[in-house]
C-alpha cells in the first residue's frame, strides 16, 4: 500500500466523521515543505507544510494517533520529530487549527509549549501556535 493511502486510512480511522479525498493529499503533498511523518508502527502521523500566509511557520495540517495508542507517547514522538525538522529546515513557528470537540489535542497542544492564538465561538475552530527554539 502506498504512502497516500495509508495517510487516507489511517485519518479516516483516526478522526470521527472526516473523510480524506486522495486529491486532497495530493493537493497538499505540491506545497512547499511538504511533511510526513509516520509513527514506526503505522499507528498515528504527523503531517504538514509551510504556512501559505507566512513563511517562517510550519502548520500542521493532520495528526493523528489510532484510538488503541493514544495516551503512550505515540504522539508526542511524532510531534518532537516534527518540531526537530521544523527547527532544522528554519522555521520559527509551528501553528495548526483544531476544534473545540478536540478536547484531547487541545490540552496535549497547551502541555507542549502551543498557546491559543484564536478562537472561533461559532465554528468552535481552535488556532495553536508554539515559537520553535533550540
Amino acid at each position: 500500500m502506498n504512502r497516500r493511502m495509508i495517510l487516507k486510512n489511517l485519518t479516516e480511522e483516526c478522526i470521527e466523521r472526516y473523510n480524506l479525498s486522495l486529491n486532497k493529499i495530493i493537493e497538499k503533498e505540491k506545497i512547499k515543505d511538504f511533511t510526513l511523518i509516520f509513527s514506526k508502527d503505522n499507528t498515528g502521523f504527523i503531517t504538514g507544510y509551510q504556512d501559505l500566509e507566512d513563511k517562517d511557520c510550519l502548520f500542521i495540517w493532520l495528526y493523528c494517533v489510532k484510538k488503541d495508542y493514544r495516551g503512550k507517547g505515540v504522539g508526542l514522538k511524532l510531534l518532537k520529530n516534527f518540531e526537530k525538522m521544523a527547527l532544522n529546515k528554519g522555521y520559527k513557528f509551528i501553528r495548526t487549527y483544531t476544534e473545540n470537540r478536540f478536547k484531547g489535542k487541545i490540552i496535549r497542544s497547551l502541555k507542549e509549549g502551543f498557546d491559543i492564538k484564536s478562537f472561533n465561538s461559532f465554528t468552535g475552530r481552535v488556532l495553536l501556535e508554539k515559537e520553535v527554539k533550540v
